[in-house]
């Protein structure tokens, strides 16, 4: 969505409460609940979507007041921000918004998960993305590979990126990517993306050259895309745009263990906690590569396993429930690492060399397709 787009929604938001003021009427702010008990999961497109369920938020509601008013005032800040250019990082908005309501000792917003609140629900009502909207959250992630991001975030100012020429952390990648163009140095049939959970098997990667076609036996360039754990927004808006806009396969890659499962599974169908963006961020098309659990007989990986511990086997049983989880390939892993109490970590193929995972491990799992939708 382009910038005067995105402002055109803010206007007729701030107009829309501005006309309930004029006419006399209570002021309110209407949008689709988040939460848990108000999303769908779309099989057909195995999507996980918000639901129609829907929130006001009035003036005049005693409950409401301070979260209302927080909410214009977040408003305000994206309009000015998107009419002068300017960013604030989440935690600036916070501080923006801490001070005293005139005439009272009560705060606009006494916490920052107040304000983080407030640009979520604003997402909802807009149908945009914070950062759309110039508010900018940490840096998390990396990237190395065949293409060029062109930062013209800063007003009057120019980037150019050169993903291949990168030291051995990466570039990393921006707090948002929605003022970035993103040019491929490839044709697309030569390239695919592969997601890595660990910075360790990032870095090993990098040490192996994998992402250079001439030294792995894919016989394409890889876009490697750090997510360093549960990946950041930035870092899904990248994989989706990755695929979305330059038509390239993603592959993701994580520990065997119920945390890995479900970092693939949000990068795949999105999130429960953000259901209304998965649209924007998911990547319905990609596969898992691995770990898997029975990855730890295949590959005779039995030593160098770890137990799992309670939150774990926790994380486990939910995962069964979830109907995104009900393929029978999916149960089998799930079940199987339940039944063993093992998990098995990225770095565990060492055991085998350092450079078994970019000469055997992961060509044989891409080109015999041993991988799981």
């Amino acid at each position: 969505m382009k910038e005067q787009e995105v402002l055109e929604k803010v206007k007729e938001l701030a107009k829309r409460v501005a006309d309930d003021i004029l006419a006399g009427r209570p002021p309110k702010i209407e949008f689709a609940t988040r939460g848990s008990r108000n999303i769908e999961y779309d099989e057909r497109r195995d999507l996980i979507l918000i639901g129609e369920r829907t929130t006001r938020r009035k003036l005049l509601d005693l409950g409401e007041t301070r979260k209302f008013l927080q909410t214009v005032k977040v408003l305000e800040l994206a309009y000015r921000h998107l009419v002068d250019g300017r960013h604030s990082t989440i935690r600036e908005v916070y501080y923006q918004l801490k001070y005293e309501i005139p005439g009272t000792d009560i705060l606009v917003a006494q916490k920052q998960a107040e304000t983080d609140n407030v640009m979520f629900d604003l997402e909802v009502a807009l149908g945009v993305l914070r950062e759309q909207l110039h508010f900018l959250p940490k840096r998390k992630g990396a990237v190395v590979g065949p293409i060029t991001l062109i930062d013209r975030s800063i007003p009057g100012e120019v980037q150019e990126i050169d993903c291949t020429k990168a030291g051995r952390g990466g570039i990393a990648i921006p707090s948002t990517i929605e003022e970035t163009e993103i040019y491929l140095q490839k044709d697309k049939e030569d390239v695919l993306v592969l997601a890595i959970e660990t910075g360790g098997m990032f870095e090993r990667l990098l040490e192996e050259r994998f992402w250079k076609a001439a030294y792995n036996k894919l016989g394409k360039d890889i876009i490697l895309v750090l997510t360093e754990g549960q990946p950041s927004r930035a870092t899904r808006r990248l994989l989706h745009r990755l695929h979305a806009e330059l038509g390239l396969e993603v592959y993701v890659f994580t520990d065997g263990d119920p945390w890995g499962f479900y970092i693939y599974s949000v990068i795949k169908r999105g999130s429960m906690r953000m259901s209304y963006l998965s649209e924007q961020l998911a990547v319905p098309s990609a596969r898992f590569v691995g770990m898997l659990t029975t990855d730890i007989y295949e590959y005779h990986l039995e030593s160098r396993t770890e137990p799992l511990k309670k939150r774990d086997i926790k994380r486990l049983q939910e995962e069964l429930q979830y109907p995104w989880f009900k393929k029978p390939a999916w149960q089998h892993q799930l079940m199987l690492m339940l039944q063993i109490k093992k998990r098995i970590e990225q770095q565990a193929l060492a055991a085998h060399g350092l450079e078994f995972v970019a000469k055997e491990y992961l060509p044989e799992k891409i080109l015999e397709n041993k991988v799981l939708d």
